[in-house]
């Protein structure tokens, strides 16, 4: 079975971690990056290409509804 590859977007270190830990737990998903903010979100999506990006909305440098 593939694995569904996700990219975590969270400004908060230890919420980042956590929500990490949990990704990487699972048998069903991979984690294929975590990232601080989203100002590089479309070059991090070109390179680790993430099934699906859990983002938080209030990040530093560009909103994550922006993204």
């Amino acid at each position: 079975m593939k694995k569904i590859k996700v990219a975590l977007y969270e400004d908060n270190v230890g919420l980042r971690d956590v929500l990490a830990d949990v990704v990487r737990s699972s048998s069903e998903f991979e984690l294929a990056g975590e990232f601080g903010h989203c100002l590089d979100a479309i070059k991090n999506t070109t390179v680790f290409s993430p099934d699906v990006i859990i983002m938080d909305i209030d990040l530093p440098g560009k909103s994550g509804i922006d993204a």
